[in-house]
């Protein structure tokens, strides 16, 4: 089952996490306030054995996010 934003193991940013995405960034672009963007994971260690970190990508999910909000 897919995530609201990203497929299970997958840092790239999925059809519907991109729809959300953009509307966020589009209203949260109106505001003066600078934004943190994080990334998230589950704990399930990688099962196609690539020896990817769930760090690496709850980093490369929170990157994939701000390119697409920029």
């Amino acid at each position: 089952m897919p995530g609201t934003f990203y497929d299970m193991g997958s840092a790239k940013v999925n059809s519907d996490g991109q729809d959300i995405v953009i509307v966020l960034a589009q209203e949260l672009g109106k505001l003066p306030n600078k934004l943190a963007i994080e990334g998230h994971t589950d704990a399930k260690p990688d099962a196609e054995g690539r020896n990817y970190s769930n760090r690496e990508l709850s980093s490369d999910r929170s990157n994939a996010a701000r390119r697409l909000m920029h």
